[in-house]
């Protein structure tokens, strides 16, 4: 009997381990769809940034640097300028001082992130969209993916400005290959359609 109920034990831990297994890759499955929706709503976001930036009569040089600027949500892992790791949310989960839930809300509930990155990001992104030449755009500020997101402008009229958004988007959460048969998935803005679409106004801002 007594070998009969280790036995027994044995198959219900087999058991348990593999429903675990299953409800884990399942919830990093669900992550994973969850973020390549944010992405798509970036990109859509980013399509109607560009729309309306020439509609406003913006140059090639002005869209390119909105597009880009809208698209940091997906741009990745910033690469100029460097940034100190460390501090803010990570620091607050090792420190093993009281009071450390307490700080954790704080920071949970503030208004504003609290990270080098965005303070940098927030002083950056006005000199990135006033620079005058292309060249100094990378020493400015600079993403890791930026590359792969691409602008286009459909076939428009004298009224209507149509845009659209891709991105060669990278999944970065474990076991991907799981669900697809590659690490990078190409998505595309627009809602039930390619392109956003926007009204030209700016001849209204050109009228004497």
């Amino acid at each position: 009997m007594a070998r009969i109920r280790r036995g027994r034990g044995g198959q219900s831990l087999i058991e348990s381990l593999i429903v675990v297994s299953i409800g884990c890759l399942l919830c990093f499955g669900v992550f994973q769809v969850s973020q390549l929706y944010a992405a798509k709503a970036v990109l859509s976001y980013t399509a109607a940034a560009a729309a309306r930036a020439r509609g406003v009569g913006f140059n090639d040089f002005m869209v390119y640097k909105v597009v880009r600027a809208a698209a940091i949500p997906n741009a990745g892992r910033m690469t100029e300028p460097a940034v100190q790791r460390g501090g803010g949310l990570a620091a607050v989960v090792a420190d093993p001082q009281p009071g450390r839930v307490g700080r954790l809300w704080n920071l949970a509930l503030r208004s504003e992130p609290a990270s080098p990155q965005y303070q940098i990001e927030q002083s950056r992104i006005p000199l990135y969209l006033g620079a005058t030449r292309w060249g100094d755009l990378p020493a400015i500020l600079d993403y890791e993916n930026w590359d792969d997101i691409r602008y286009t402008e459909g076939p428009g009229s004298s009224e209507l400005v149509l845009s659209a958004t891709r991105q060669r988007y990278e999944l970065r959460w474990p076991f991907v290959r799981s669900f697809y048969a590659a690490n990078r998935v190409n998505l595309e803005s627009g809602v039930g359609s390619e392109y956003v679409v926007r009204d030209k106004h700016y001849p209204l801002y050109l009228q004497e």
